[in-house]
């Protein structure tokens, strides 16, 4: 099993578990390996389809609401994002719709690359 899937089987089945134990208040995980979905936006794409960060920013926010789920960070700024659907896998997010330009959708993957990474860039997923 990778790190990621480990990370995933503690915390669903096994922290869980050992929280219903006699005597046990909370579990704690050291070592955890959490990831999140990275976008790294091609901005010279941007520019050519005459979309902004804002653009890809808020059709995130339009397909992701409530849970923190990380950010988008650039030169101009950082924009936290938020997550409570059932994307979870960057294929998924790179079919969002950022928007329609000249009757065509440009889907996030046309102007971005989405891949998995580790939540703190200090830690590694895989």
């Amino acid at each position: 099993m990778t790190p990621l899937q480990i990370n995933d089987l503690v915390n669903r089945i096994v922290k869980p578990r050992l929280q219903t134990v006699t005597g046990v208040a909370d579990m704690r995980i050291f070592g955890e390996r959490n990831c999140a979905v990275r976008v790294w936006l091609d901005t010279d794409m941007l520019a050519a389809l005459r979309l902004t960060t804002q653009d890809v920013e808020d059709a995130i926010r339009r397909n992701n609401l409530e849970l923190p789920a990380g950010r988008i960070e650039s030169q101009q700024g950082e924009f936290s994002v938020t997550s409570q659907t059932d994307l979870v896998k960057p294929g998924q997010f790179g079919d969002i719709v950022v928007r329609s330009v000249n009757g065509f959708s440009v889907k996030l993957r046309d102007v971005a690359r989405v891949q998995e990474g580790a939540a703190d860039e200090r830690t590694q997923c895989g």
